[in-house]
């Protein structure tokens, strides 16, 4: 019998994890075209998209959310009325879940536009006011936005056609609220990507667009498969040792302790993402691990305000 376990662990652990069915995600009841995808993901609970859309005529900017692995999509399309148009989008998700979308207004005909951002505390269910990331440009047009966040630090480039040229870059301190003066990182050649990857300790998600649907109308689609590596590390946890204990409520607040024992344990705090930190600052999940000698205990802890 154990050696049929040990075959059957080693087959769970090496075999490639096969892609979920490909689910729809954009909703377009006609012919419009979805292209230009982004992509996100908080911890085991959120995975949010977003992409161009031309279902009304002009380009916009559609979101959409799932809690439930990617099974099913709740959408919202998305409007900047500084212009007539939008796209470019980028998705980022903090520590704490907060989704901040990032992308580009503007006007076709002047070939003028801006780089703007908003964000959504529950997940996309309703949004805070735009924010304009590249005022004062009137003769430019700040094209091919992309964004990346450090716990309340945000940072963004784009590629500035026309008055200014050049890959131009942007920090925020204050998770968007407020802009330093732009940078220019670069004046090359730029590229824009079409389809988004993104991953947990437990599934990788792909979004893309592609034209099943005929040649001028493609569609949002997306696909999930088991983290095989995450699955790895899980496994090669040693057992506890008894004795060995770590023990806190959950969800987790200010006020709440964790005991460890013994005393002279190590521990460690990730979190979802993988990163490791000192302390249990912003709200969200963390993996405590508890090691001793070649022993060690891992605990999942939810904290909240």
């Amino acid at each position: 019998m154990k050696k049929v376990i040990l075959i059957l662990i080693a087959l769970f652990l090496f075999a490639d994890p096969p892609w979920t069915t490909d689910v729809p995600v954009s909703q377009d009841p006609g012919g419009g075209n979805q292209n230009e995808t982004t992509i996100g993901i908080f911890a085991d609970s959120l995975v949010c998209g977003g992409w161009n859309d031309s279902r009304l005529g002009a380009y916009h900017v559609s979101f959409a959310a799932s809690t439930d692995y990617g099974a099913t999509w709740q959408e919202t399309l998305m409007f900047e009325p500084s212009y007539p148009s939008d796209c470019d989008p980028c998705i980022v998700v903090n520590d704490s879940g907060t989704i901040c979308y990032v992308w580009l207004s503007y006007n076709a005909s002047t070939m003028r536009g801006d780089v703007y951002v908003t964000k959504s505390a529950d997940w996309g269910r309703t949004w805070g006011p735009s924010i304009c990331v590249t005022p004062n440009t009137p003769t430019t047009l700040d094209d091919k936005p992309w964004g990346a966040c450090d716990g309340n630090n945000m940072y963004v480039t784009w590629r500035a056609f026309y008055g200014a040229t050049g890959i131009r870059f942007k920090r925020s301190t204050d998770w968007g609220q407020t802009w330093g003066s732009d940078v220019v990182a670069n004046t090359g050649t730029f590229i824009g990507d079409y389809n988004a990857i993104a991953a947990d300790r437990l599934n990788i998600y792909g979004l893309w667009c592609d034209c099943r649907s005929g040649s001028s109308n493609p569609d949002v689609f997306s696909s999930r498969r088991t983290n095989d590596i995450a699955i790895r590390e899980r496994k090669s946890v040693s057992s506890p040792k008894p004795g060995l204990i770590l023990s806190f409520p959950n969800p987790f607040t200010n006020r709440s302790t964790i005991r460890i024992l013994p005393e002279d344990a190590n521990l460690h705090i990730y979190q979802a993402d993988g990163r490791r930190v000192e302390k249990l600052d912003a709200v969200g999940v963390y993996f405590l691990v508890l090691e001793k000698g070649n022993h060690s205990i891992t605990k999942k802890l939810v904290k909240i305000e």
